[in-house]
Parts: structure tokens; sequence; C-alpha cells
């Protein structure tokens, strides 16, 4: 991890690459923060456990359960933590591939760097900073956020400093 300040302080500066299990606490912090992603992902259990109770009552006219409704009950609850884990599984893929990421922080906005790609966002298009269990969220829009651990910010008062230049700058919900 490369972390530093310019010489002139006015930016912060840090270049991480992320772990698998940053990338899944990430995108759980983010999904129980979204209440349509966490209904989306509540539909297939629901689904599994109404077929059992629908099979299980006693006035169905099915019979007793047999492997294959096993099966379809088993599938339908081990889904969506089996396609969520698959999803960071592919996040964190791309992120390995492209390299570490640098993010600079400065009275523009945000900057983001990587081996293949140059980024800016202004803080005005930012629409929220915040920070939650060791993560630093940069949102810029509803459901969609960059993250950065606060492990690889240069100082421990460099969280602060982002966020005064985020709410200096125009963006209109800095929760540090």
């Amino acid at each position: 991890m490369d972390r530093h300040m310019d010489a002139a302080g006015q930016g912060i500066e840090a270049t991480f690459l992320s772990n698998y299990g940053d990338r899944v606490r990430v995108e759980w912090q983010l999904m129980l923060r979204t209440p349509t992603a966490l209904m989306s992902a509540l539909v297939v259990p629901v689904a599994g456990l109404t077929t059992y109770w629908l099979l299980s009552n006693p006035l169905n006219l099915i019979g007793a359960w047999s492997w294959d409704v096993w099966t379809i009950v088993v599938a339908m609850l081990a889904f969506p933590p089996l396609m969520f884990l698959f999803n960071c599984y592919r996040s964190h893929r791309r992120t390995l591939a492209q390299g570490g990421i640098t993010y600079r922080f400065d009275e523009v906005g945000f900057h983001i760097r990587t081996a293949g790609a140059w980024s800016t966002h202004t803080w005005p298009v930012i629409v929220k900073v915040r920070s939650s269990k060791g993560f630093l969220f940069i949102y810029l829009n509803k459901r969609c956020a960059f993250f950065l651990p606060m492990k690889a910010l240069p100082g421990p008062g460099c969280a602060t400093a982002i966020g005064h230049l985020a709410s200096a700058g125009g963006t209109p919900r800095v929760q540090l």
C-alpha cells in the first residue's frame, strides 16, 4: 500500500489493492443499505420457504416429501448467498486485473487512477461521502459507491480532511 499527502498538503492520495474479504464486507454493507437490493436477495429464499410450507401443509395433496422437493428447497435457500459470493469474486478478479487503484482527494474532487483508466468526479457530482466499519464510501448515486479502506489512508485525520474537502466542494451529505 502506497500512502502519502502531496508536499503542499493540498491533496490526499492513497493506492491500494483490495482483497476478497474487503470486497465481501463492502458489498454486504452496500446491500444492507439498499432496501431494493436486500428485497431482491430475499425473493428466492422466501419462495423456497413458501414451497416448504405449501408442501408440508397437512392438507396438501402432494403427499410425503421426496428427494426432489428437498433439492428444490435447499437450492432456493442456497442460491442467493452463493450468487452474492460469486459476484463479489468476479468484482475482485476485475480489480486484480487492473492492478492497484489510486484515489486522490483535493479541492476539485475525487480522482481515480488505475493502470488502464483515469477519471475525476467533482465534489458537487458526488452525492454522499460516509465512513462505516473501516471503509470510506464515495457515492456517485444511491446504488454506486467507490470504497477505500481506512487503513489505506496516510494518517488518522485524513478521513476528516476528506470530509472537509467534500463539504467545502459542494457534496450534499458528508457522514464521517
